[in-house]
């Protein structure tokens, strides 16, 4: 008679197994927690159980099937970098699968999970939300209905329905975008989220990499420039910007005063927008991706502004790298230049 945690291909699974010996067989049961395995460990020992298939494989269905979906949340996100969102996503979406199956008169078993038990779930965590919120929350439940369906507690994955992520047209500040929005911000006295806009703008740090950085991450390089340091990238790269003097030393003022709140920053901007007749949309993001576009727009190598972005892939960088036509046509020009072959004197033989 033993417990001990279950591994596939030399990694835990999260679960323990239990066997006992009856009648020359080896019974097999899976537990999810200590106490769960105690209570079948003496079930078993008791002669409960003997009827139960005897295989060294074998394996069972409880009947609290989301509650195993539940237990491996930890384990599955794991030192995950957005670990504490993706937890919160998967347990509010199994909550709200729990909440369909009860009210469809269906049992907490993992094999009647059908597909539309899955998308009615993700349904209800937001009510009206875009396709990527919808996505992401789908993409959760997924990776725990993959677990499943490697443990042996369900035969296949439920077919689910992705969304097309139809999102809005990124909106781009032109110089004279840049003009109006800067006056309207001199204007109302926002010294703050100017700053905040020039570091944007010189680095293409995205709006919270600007604000959670500390004095300690800008360091004077002693040549008219300071290095800022980013941190790690989603491909697990070291990120610095570099920022030219007057403005590290705006920069390194707010940064030991306390940066303001994210909230106070998206209002100010949005309603600065407002002010200067320009679009709404993405009030603190739109300056990385002017960044982007103004560095595509000069030619600068796809593989260099990729790293001096932080993408994590070349395809998210060549979302910006668009020849304009007369680039197109110098191409073509140049394909052009080539010899002729002199004309034929006389027909082949």
């Amino acid at each position: 008679m033993s417990i001990y945690p279950e591994k596939r291909n030399g990694v835990a699974t999260g679960r323990l197994r239990v066997e006992v010996q009856r009648n020359k067989k080896t019974i097999v049961r899976f537990a999810t927690s200590r106490k769960e395995a105690a209570r079948l460990q003496m079930e078993m020992k008791a002669g409960m159980h003997d009827n139960a298939e005897a295989s060294s494989a074998a394996s069972t269905h409880t009947t609290n099937g989301l509650k195993q979906l539940e237990d491996q949340v930890d384990l599955l996100w794991q030192g995950c970098k957005a670990e504490k969102k993706l937890k919160q996503k998967a347990l509010k979406v199994l909550a709200a699968l729990a909440k369909v199956l009860k009210d469809n008169g269906l049992p907490d078993d993992l094999t009647a999970i059908k597909a539309a038990h899955v998308n009615r779930a993700v349904e209800l965590c937001a009510p009206g939300m875009s396709a990527s919120t919808f996505n992401a929350y789908l993409s959760v439940l997924s990776k725990l209905l993959g677990w499943a369906v490697d443990e042996e507690q369900i035969a296949a994955m439920p077919k689910l329905r992705f969304k097309e992520d139809t999102r809005k047209e990124t909106f781009v500040l032109s110089d004279n975008d840049e003009t109006r929005l800067r006056a309207e911000l001199v204007k109302r006295g926002y010294d703050d989220i100017i700053t905040i806009m020039d570091v944007q703008l010189a680095s293409g740090c995205r709006i919270m990499e600007v604000l959670s950085r500390t004095p300690k991450d800008l360091n004077d390089d002693g040549d008219g420039f300071y290095s800022l340091y980013l941190g790690v990238t989603k491909n697990g790269q070291e990120r610095y910007a570099v920022l030219d003097n007057d403005l590290a030393q705006r920069y390194g003022a707010m940064l030991r005063a306390g940066t303001p709140n994210y909230w106070m920053v998206y209002r100010r901007l949005k309603a600065c927008r407002k002010a200067a007749g320009l679009p709404l949309t993405q009030p603190t993001h739109a300056h990385r991706h002017t960044v982007a576009t103004r560095l595509a727009s000069d030619n600068v190598n796809a593989l260099l502004l990729r790293d001096f972005m932080g993408h994590a892939n070349l395809q998210t960088t060549m979302r910006y790298v668009h020849a304009d036509t007369d680039s197109k046509k110098q191409v073509a020009k140049r394909l052009m230049r080539r010899p002729t072959s002199p004309p034929p004197t006389g027909e082949l033989a």
